[in-house]
């Protein structure tokens, strides 16, 4: 194994040789085509393949260089780990062999020694190499496998591995990760101690100790799994990896229950965050408050934003942050609270627009508003709760501390017991988590930031994030922040390739922390469905937000993009028309409703749509550009043009739907000076690759097409997932280069809707 420069990229890769007593029996252009098997994985867990030759007959393969250490050097180090660390772990193993087995492709030789671990993430190195040198080893024509050779490590090898069964399937990888779970829970290797042959031998014939027996602390359903892992004969095993997951989801909700140091961090937290984006169409805010428990039919509240008064600007964040966190704080009392996106729509500010109108248009019971300022230390707050006929309570605070949690604190306590004598119903009291005050100040800014939607807005955003975890590292509040302040940079102002690592570890941190939470589980789903392109893992993680909280306005947009990448555009439109039903004046269920109903084929009602998103979001730019594209799609070429040329000073671009549209009206010239421009300022302003490669096949240059689509498939972009329906690449669905695309994606050429 070397270290080495990639010059092209600027890089740091691994490139590792093959053993030199493999290379003999090797098939060099066998091994290089299975390697390309092992290369189309793209999964947070799995540490991809970049490329496979030979140099001078030697076969080798590059894959990037993670930092951090393996799994075997942290045994080295500690022995065996602390449970809630291991399950952690176990948890990502589990979801790049879930991940990879629904790809068709089988590790075989799952170890400590292939699980790296870095960034606080578990990442499983080497995917379909061991396959990738049994296929290619030749003896007669047939692999390794086939000529009683067992493909593997004695330590971790399944029974059916060991004595070279040629029916060896992905079970074995389920039994390798019982070896593993059972080596990280005990410190030492199944059958330590013994010679490889002896081992083998063990594997094939002899029960493991009982786990519980080694280890009292280790839960039982956790030490039943790893039996059951373990288990000689295949079909007694969990029969697919997506099972090992769901199990130790459950072990991590009942351990987090169980122990009062997880519990510390589940109580509640005061928190609504800002969403990004539908990232296929760009930026728009959705303020979504947390659900802890179910909701009480009985009885549903809006809480409109607070009024900034005293004239300090700056200080807009502080009224914000106070009306999101009541908003929380009775979600978790088990108040039906209206999503934070619809509540805060300006629309209910307008002249005329009453109590009455508000709880109609919200179909809430109540309305909280109020008035806050901040000016040095001194606190002002008003709040008033209100029915349609009457003023039911108000009450003003000027509290002597200038801790913010603690006002916080003082007024919800006062609006929870106000909503439960004046509307008779009952709440339950959830206790408070410990917070650093300043941190969650520093969190509140950078929330107010996001919902800007600005380039140098998000990154100021992400910078009080970072201050923000520096004082307070079990801050779940700041966690989901940040992954959707990074989510808003994708695609809008950024290669996704270059900034979803970092949502994705900021997700991955916040469902560690709490996950109880079905915000922590919706933004799992969107980085996997659109991203990371994980789609078993999106749904699960889909149905986990929706069984936390069926008004989950992120998981119901994550499920419509979940059934683009199934190919079944007879499902997508529902999900984001239920959002849209749940968060009616917001920005983005609107805006993604849109979409949904144009990739789905229903330009007509796409363009109804825009009256609703005129009414919403006036001005806002992606609202022009993709009406423009439903408008191309129905043959209205002038009214496009006109829409596409009116979103251009708003996108601070120039308009590759302006570029297509001139194209297929036979103004080429034009069209082509305006991707010349978008190419050139490129690595600058970053445009949707696939929006790029619609002009150019609107050229008829179809090269250059496909070069964009392969571009977007690189570096990772949401448009790629939508490859099968985008109506714009109708003409080319047919071809093996395209289908070549999608097989890429793992994405069914769904027949046009």
């Amino acid at each position: 194994m070397f270290l080495a420069m990639e010059r092209a990229l600027g890089r740091r890769v691994v490139i590792k040789v093959l053993p030199s007593e493999t290379v003999g029996a090797l098939s060099v252009e066998r091994f290089t085509r299975e390697i390309g098997i092992a290369a189309r994985l793209q999964q947070a867990n799995i540490v991809p393949v970049l490329s496979a030759g030979d140099f001078g007959g030697v076969p080798y393969y590059t894959m990037p260089y993670v930092t951090g250490e393996s799994l075997r050097a942290r045994l080295s180090n500690g022995g065996e780990l602390p449970v809630d660390e291991a399950v952690g772990i176990l948890k990502e193993v589990a979801r790049a062999l879930a991940y990879a087995h629904e790809q068709g492709v089988i590790h075989r030789d799952i170890k400590p020694d292939n699980v790296l671990l870095s960034g606080g993430s578990a990442m499983v190195t080497d995917f379909g190499v061991a396959k990738a040198v049994s296929a290619a080893t030749t003896e007669g024509g047939r692999g390794m496998t086939g000529t009683g050779i067992s493909v593997g490590t004695p330590a971790y090898m399944s029974p059916e591995q060991a004595t070279a069964d040629p029916r060896v399937d992905h079970r074995a990888d389920i039994y390798a990760f019982g070896c593993l779970a059972y080596e990280l829970l005990t410190g030492t290797p199944l059958f330590a101690g013994r010679s490889p042959q002896a081992m083998i031998a063990a594997h094939i014939t002899e029960s493991p100790e009982p786990l519980e027996r080694r280890r009292a602390s280790v839960p039982q359903p956790l030490a039943a799994l790893v039996a059951r892992c373990l288990a000689k004969n295949p079909a007694d095993r969990p029969q697919r990896a997506t099972e090992l997951v769901q199990a130790l989801e459950q072990v991590s909700s009942a351990s987090s229950a169980a122990s009062p140091a997880m519990s510390a961090r589940t109580k509640r937290v005061p928190i609504a965050i800002v969403a990004t984006v539908i990232v296929v169409v760009g930026l728009a805010v959705s303020l979504v408050p947390f659900a802890r428990r179910p909701r009480l039919k009985a009885l549903s509240v809006a809480v409109l934003p607070m009024e900034n008064v005293g004239g300090d600007s700056t200080q807009a964040y502080f009224a914000n942050g106070i009306s999101e966190d009541i908003a929380s704080a009775l979600v978790s009392d088990g108040i039906r609270v209206a999503p934070m996106s619809s509540a805060a729509s300006p629309l209910l500010t307008q002249a005329g627009v009453n109590t009455d109108s508000i709880c109609r248009l919200l179909g809430v019971d109540a309305v909280v508003t109020g008035k806050a300022s901040r000016l040095r230390d001194q606190l002002r707050v008003t709040v008033t709760l209100a029915r349609p006929d009457s003023v039911m309570w108000q009450h003003s605070y000027a509290p002597s501390t200038s801790n913010v949690l603690a006002v916080q604190g003082i007024i919800t306590d006062s609006i929870i017991d106000a909503v439960r004598t004046r509307l008779n119903v009952s709440a339950t009291r959830g206790k408070r988590r410990a917070e650093d005050p300043v941190a969650h100040d520093l969190v509140m800014r950078a929330k107010f930031l996001t919902s800007l939607s600005t380039r140098e807005s998000i990154r100021r955003a992400i910078a009080l994030y970072h201050q923000a975890l520096a004082r307070d590292t079990a801050n779940v509040a700041a966690y989901v922040g940040l992954s959707f302040a990074w989510q808003s940079m994708a695609d809008g102002y950024a290669p996704p390739v270059e900034v979803i690592p970092q949502a994705t570890a900021a997700a991955n941190h916040a469902l560690a922390l709490d996950s109880t939470l079905a915000e922590a589980w919706s933004i799992q789903a969107l980085l996997n469905v659109q991203y990371l392109r994980d789609y078993p893992w999106a749904r699960y993680a889909i149905d986990r937000a929706l069984a936390l909280n069926p008004n989950d306005i992120l998981g119901r947009v994550a499920e419509s993009v979940y059934w683009i990448t199934q190919g079944r555009h007879d499902r997508l439109v529902q999900p984001a028309r239920e959002a849209a039903r749940l968060d009616p004046l917001s920005v983005f269920s609107a805006l993604s409703l849109q979409w949904m109903f144009y990739l789905a084929g229903q330009s007509d009602s796409a363009i109804a749509q825009t009256a609703n998103l005129e009414r919403l979001a006036p001005g806002f730019a992606y609202l022009d550009a993709f009406e423009g594209y439903a408008l191309a799609d129905l043959g209205r070429y002038a009214q496009a043009e006109s829409t596409f040329r009116r979103a251009e000073p708003a996108l601070q671009h120039r308009s590759p739907g302006l570029a297509g549209l001139l194209a297929s009206r036979g103004r080429a010239e034009e069209a082509r000076a305006i991707l010349r421009e978008i190419e050139r300022d490129w690595s600058k302003k970053y445009v949707m690759p696939e929006f790029i490669a619609f002009a150019y096949l609107a050229l008829g240059d179809k090269e250059r097409t496909y070069a964009w689509l392969e571009r977007g498939v690189e570096v990772r972009s949401a448009g790629a997932v939508f490859s099968a329906l985008w109506p714009s690449l109708r003409p080319i669905r047919g071809e093996p280069r395209f289908r070549s695309i999608l097989r890429r994606l793992n994405i069914p050429d769904a027949a046009s809707p």
